[in-house]
């Protein structure tokens, strides 16, 4: 317990020495000007580029003293600004009492850092400074200006160890010098929804701005209005330049051998920079559709037309399968290659033709698509069992023929022999009767 109430007494006593220290050195950066930001350092200047003349305002901030005749600006001690530039100090400049401002450039610190090995002079051999109005600022003024890093350089003032500003970062003007143009199908959309002519241009700052243009026959230009989904995207490369993308799209049959091209520029560029015209190749995978004629489901001995409707560009291959041998029976996983051409002529189809049938398209636009139908033959009406019912029908008729046939025939038989049989007994009788008469005579 007393090792724990030691330990909370030593913390306590820790925290507020810190509290102490830290509202001495507020104390004292207010007083003496140790604010770690007590500098604001600024440019005009936007996208200087080499030759250009470069201004840097360093301005003391809070409660100092102005510049009057036979004083310093802030203080004996506080007359020299130190320029800093990607980190080394490369300059120096002093007020005099008289307000004054000379440039001071020591090669103890500038060796190397002011040195333009292109040209083979000091970078900053034509600079001078002077102070800027009523505010205790120090303009320094750096005439042909060379940048001395492609990505940028950053700038800073101050008065060692006191005081220091914000660093500022001067990035140079770089124009647009070429533009390339190209074309590929499109592929951030599944189907491809045609061609993407594209426009890369070269490096620059700023970020060049791209438009896109079609060239007729005649010579004349039409603006091309670029699709909301397809805007400019812009890259940064390892030197700090922007990479500027531009992409149209061109979907329709119509857009098939056009001239098109672009012109990009950037700030501080009148003539824009036109790429090669590029004559669009429109490209778009198929699609595809099946017609039945007379239809789908028939009798057994029609002849079927399936014809397998395609679109795309460049136009589709055809290819028509047959999954399976009965769509009741059996799986479809096999097939076989029927045909090659877009109408599928099946004569006399019978039960077995039944199936799934697919018509296959493919460009080489992405994937093959496919469309199936389901041909069903049906089995005619059997019509044998009324035939052989007529048959018999006929054949009983005959019978019924025959029979009344030779009932009339059995008939005519017996009359015949009735009228010989009673024409024999008339003539017996008459015999007798002649006989019996002669007797008695």
């Amino acid at each position: 317990m007393r090792l724990m109430r030691r330990c909370n007494f030593h913390r306590f006593v820790f925290w507020i020495l810190w509290l102490d220290v830290a509202f001495l050195w507020t104390e004292i950066s207010c007083d003496f000007g140790f604010s770690s930001h007590a500098f604001e350092l600024s440019t005009p200047n936007k996208y200087p580029t080499a030759g250009d003349e470069v201004t840097l305002k360093c301005r003391r901030r809070g409660n100092v003293n102005t510049v009057t005749a036979g004083k310093s600006l802030l203080g004996s001690e506080d007359n020299v600004i130190s320029w800093e530039e990607n980190g080394r100090t490369v300059l120096t400049t002093n007020v005099n009492e008289r307000g004054g401002c000379t440039v001071i450039i020591d090669s103890r610190f500038t060796t190397g850092a002011t040195f333009d090995s292109s040209t083979g002079r000091n970078r900053m051999s034509d600079t001078s400074c002077e102070l800027d109005g009523s505010d205790p600022t120090v303009k320094l003024k750096i005439k042909n200006w060379t940048p001395a890093h492609l990505s940028g350089d950053r700038w800073k003032c101050l008065q060692f160890p006191f005081a220091e500003s914000r660093s500022i970062e001067i990035l140079s003007y770089v124009p647009v010098t070429s533009v390339s143009i190209q074309q590929d199908i499109d592929r951030f959309s599944n189907p491809s929804r045609g061609t993407i002519a594209t426009c890369i241009s070269s490096p620059s700052r700023p970020a060049a701005d791209v438009q896109w243009y079609i060239k007729n026959d005649d010579g004349s230009e039409v603006k091309v209005t670029i699709q909301a989904d397809l805007k400019e995207n812009v890259e940064t490369d390892f030197n700090g330049l922007a990479v500027t993308t531009s992409s149209v799209l061109f979907s329709h049959d119509d857009d098939h051998g056009i001239n098109v091209f672009c012109k990009t520029t950037n700030k501080r560029r009148n003539n824009p920079i036109p790429s090669d015209i590029l004559s669009v190749i429109v490209k778009y995978p198929p699609t595809v559709e099946i017609h039945a004629d007379p239809g789908a489901s028939v009798l057994e001995d029609t002849d079927v037309s399936l014809h397998c409707i395609a679109n795309g560009r460049p136009p589709p291959s055809i290819e028509w399968i047959r999954r399976g041998d009965n769509p009741t029976e059996g799986t479809f996983d096999d097939f076989m290659v029927i045909s090659l051409d877009p109408i599928l002529f099946l004569q006399s189809v019978t039960l077995k033709d039944s199936g799934k049938y697919e018509c296959i398209a493919s460009n080489g636009i992405g994937e093959a698509v496919n469309s199936p139908v389901f041909l069903f033959v049906r089995e005619k009406p059997d019509t044998s069992d009324e035939n052989q019912s007529n048959q018999a029908d006929d054949s009983n008729q005959e019978d019924d023929d025959d029979d009344d046939h030779d009932s009339v025939s059995d008939s005519y038989s017996g009359a015949v022999v009735g009228t010989v049989i009673t024409i024999v007994a008339v003539l017996i009788v008459v015999s007798i009767i002649a006989y019996l008469y002669i007797r008695r005579r």
